[in-house]
């Protein structure tokens, strides 16, 4: 079992231009099992207007680690994150980009996540009273997975994501 939970409460909205807004970064991951760690995020971003885009953001955290009992030290993640929507067809996706941390075993190696999303909105096809049910599919290249150096993740997925 693994989740996240963040809030980005906005700091500062400006009148217009290429920065919209300035946000605070405040995210949690847990986990049990193999995943059992408990990981604070805290951070600041920014929103940014870019054509075509719905949203983009980029984001500083620091990361503050409780993980896998290892005494894995805090570190640094940048985070992207964007959108385009272009009528039922919607392009998302994110990039973490992780350094190094030192660990009672060693060093963490640092690394990037990187997953993106091309879906397709079938709800209006199928006259459902609902947002967006979206089908398409997945693509992860996650380098370094969990800190570990050389173990690299890289898998396609079909998926069906519901928005109520």
């Amino acid at each position: 079992v693994y989740g996240e939970l963040n809030i980005n409460p906005t700091l500062y909205k400006t009148g217009g231009g290429f920065i919209k807004e300035v946000f605070l970064g405040l995210e949690t991951e847990f986990g049990e099992g193999d995943t059992d760690q408990n990981n604070y995020l805290v951070g600041v971003g920014l929103s940014l207007d870019i054509p075509q885009f719905s949203y983009f953001t980029v984001a500083y955290y620091r990361r503050l680690q409780d993980d896998i009992d290892i005494d894995r030290g805090n570190n640094n993640q940048i985070t992207f994150a964007w959108c385009i929507d272009e009528g039922n067809l919607r392009y998302d996706g994110f990039l973490d980009i992780i350094d190094d941390a030192d660990t009672a075993y060693g060093t963490s190696s640092g690394g990037f996540n990187f997953s993106t999303q091309l879906k397709y909105n079938i709800a209006p096809a199928l006259h459902l009273n609902t947002s967006r049910l979206d089908v398409g599919i997945e693509y992860v290249f996650w380098k370094n997975k969990y800190g570990v150096s050389g173990q690299t993740e890289r898998n396609a997925n079909l998926l069906l994501k519901w928005h109520f």
